[in-house]
C-alpha cells in the first residue's frame, strides 16, 4: 500500500477462488484510493480457471480488472464466456487520470441521452467511425470513475443499458 500503486496479485496456494480488495483511500479524494490491491486466488484445476483482464491507462497504471470465472457446468463441460461469472473490479483511480478525449467525447453523448444502450450509442453520428473496442473501452473509463453505470455489465454489450451518474469535475 504504501508504494500508491494498483497491484494485481494471482495466487493458488489457498485452492479457494475468493477475490479481496484491498484499497486506502487518499485524502480529500471523494472516495478514490491512493493505491488498491486486488488478490485473485485460483480454484483448483479439476474445479475451473480464472480469466484476468487488465485495463491501463496511457501511464500504464491499473484501472480496472475483470474476472471471468470459468467453472464446469453439471455436465463438467466449461462453457462459452457469456456462460461464465463475470466481476469487474474499479480500482478507484481519480476521474481526470481516466478521461481521454474520446472519452470526454463518449460522456457528452451520455449525459445528453441520460440513459442509452449499447446499440443507441453505436448509431450516434458523433462517434460514427470509432472502434467498437475504443468505445467499449471509454465506457469502462466512465464506469471507473462512477460517471456511468452499466446495467449487465458482465454480459454480452448488446445487452448493455448505460446510464449517465456524475458530472465531470
Amino acid at each position: 500500500m504504501e508504494s500508491e500503486r494498483n497491484i494485481v496479485y494471482l495466487h493458488g496456494h489457498i485452492h479457494e477462488d475468493p477475490i479481496e480488495v484491498i484499497s486506502s483511500p487518499a485524502p480529500g479524494s471523494s472516495g478514490f484510493a491512493k493505491a488498491t490491491i486486488v488478490s485473485i486466488s485460483a480454484p483448483k484445476i479439476e474445479d475451473g480457471f480464472n480469466e484476468v483482464t487488465v485495463f491501463l491507462t496511457d501511464a500504464n497504471e491499473i484501472y480496472l480488472v475483470r474476472v471471468a470465472k470459468f467453472r464446469p457446468n453439471s455436465s463438467n463441460a466449461v462453457g462459452n464466456y457469456s456462460d461464465q461469472e463475470v466481476t469487474y473490479i474499479p480500482m478507484g483511480m481519480n476521474p481526470a487520470e481516466l478521461l481521454s478525449s474520446a472519452t470526454r467525447k463518449l460522456w457528452q453523448i451520455v449525459r445528453e441521452m441520460k440513459r442509452v444502450n449499447w446499440h443507441e450509442l453505436n448509431e450516434r453520428p458523433e462517434i460514427s467511425g470509432m472502434p467498437e473496442a475504443d468505445i467499449e473501452e471509454s465506457l469502462m473509463r466512465l464506469f471507473c470513475a462512477r460517471m456511468v453505470r452499466i446495467d449487465q455489465l458482465g454480459r454480452s454489450k448488446t445487452k448493455w443499458s448505460i446510464e449517465a451518474m456524475a458530472d465531470v469535475n
